[in-house]
């Protein structure tokens, strides 16, 4: 039997032929073949449909147009403003600070909590008089070290604090009145325990260690900042060694001299040393990063 397999498409398009519907009355399998063009012809209609008038897009936009429309959400959506500043700013602060006291390694703290106590000690047992003296020579030093300690950062967790969007200048300022903040404000409770032991009193106790502390921090600082902590720190113990022996008169006149300015300094020193301090807080991103190169040139 001879089927007529490559004609079944036009058959099911509708070009049939009698000889076509006679042999599929006695063949199943060419009616199956047959069922399966015509489906596919069922498909290709539905296929080559045309696209839906503008009637269908009118009836819905007037569906759209007869619903009641539902009343404007105001949601309230804050935003920063001059009254809210303030209080948005302390907590910012706070935070700042508290992070970078993890930051400072503790043997910064506890060295300077002991040397500052330890001088504490040994100015209440000195005779009266001499506790002013004394007590001069512990806090400035005490103070420049723990500046040039803070301007480190060396440490893994200073490259996170290097990753985020705050700017060397703001850690090194929030660093330095934490570093200030604490190492002042421990000398102020020792000069009033100390009050009693000094005929100059709480006044001349605080000018004592007070006015070194300035001019001694802004050199250390400086040079922390500008190459490296440990040459900060060094300048600091030489200008205190120098100090000491300016006492029995072992220096040239003219080093005694540049000792007396910054151990003894005058108001226009005092003014210098401030200025000397703000010039490295500013510039403190372009140090850094000069500090760096140099870092990586030495290597």
């Amino acid at each position: 039997m001879t089927h007529p397999t490559d004609r079944l498409a036009e058959y099911a398009a509708g070009a049939g032929a009698p000889d076509i519907a006679a042999h599929l009355a006695g063949c199943a399998a060419c009616r199956a073949d047959l069922a399966a063009w015509q489906r596919l012809r069922a498909a290709e209609r539905l296929d080559a449909a045309p696209p839906p008038g503008p009637e269908l897009l009118a009836g819905v936009l007037r569906r759209v147009r007869a619903a009641p429309a539902a009343p404007p959400v105001l949601i309230a959506v804050p935003r920063y403003s001059g009254p809210n500043r303030p209080r948005r700013l302390l907590p910012v602060v706070g935070q700042l600070l508290a992070q970078q006291a993890r930051l400072i390694r503790r043997p910064v703290w506890v060295l300077a909590g002991l040397a500052i106590a330890a001088g504490t000690v040994l100015a209440a047992a000195v005779p009266p008089g001499r506790a002013a003296g004394l007590f001069g020579l512990v806090v400035p030093p005490v103070a420049a070290l723990i500046v040039a300690a803070g301007a480190d950062d060396s440490g893994p967790a200073d490259e996170l604090v290097r990753a985020t969007p705050t700017s060397p200048r703001t850690v090194l300022l929030a660093r330095l009145t934490l570093l200030l903040g604490s190492t002042v404000g421990a000398g102020l409770l020792a000069t009033l325990l100390l009050a009693t032991r000094d005929q100059l009193g709480a006044p001349g106790l605080l000018l004592a260690w007070f006015g070194p502390l300035v001019p001694l921090c802004a050199l250390s600082l400086a040079v922390a900042v500008a190459w490296r902590p440990g040459a900060g720190m060094g300048l600091a113990m030489a200008i205190w060694m120098l100090k000491l022996l300016t006492r029995p008169g072992l220096l040239d006149a003219r080093i005694a001299g540049a000792v007396a300015t910054v151990w003894q300094p005058a108001l226009p020193t005092v003014a210098a040393a401030v200025a000397l301090a703000a010039a490295v807080v500013l510039a403190a991103p372009l140090l850094h990063r000069n500090r760096i190169r140099i870092s990586g040139v030495a290597q």
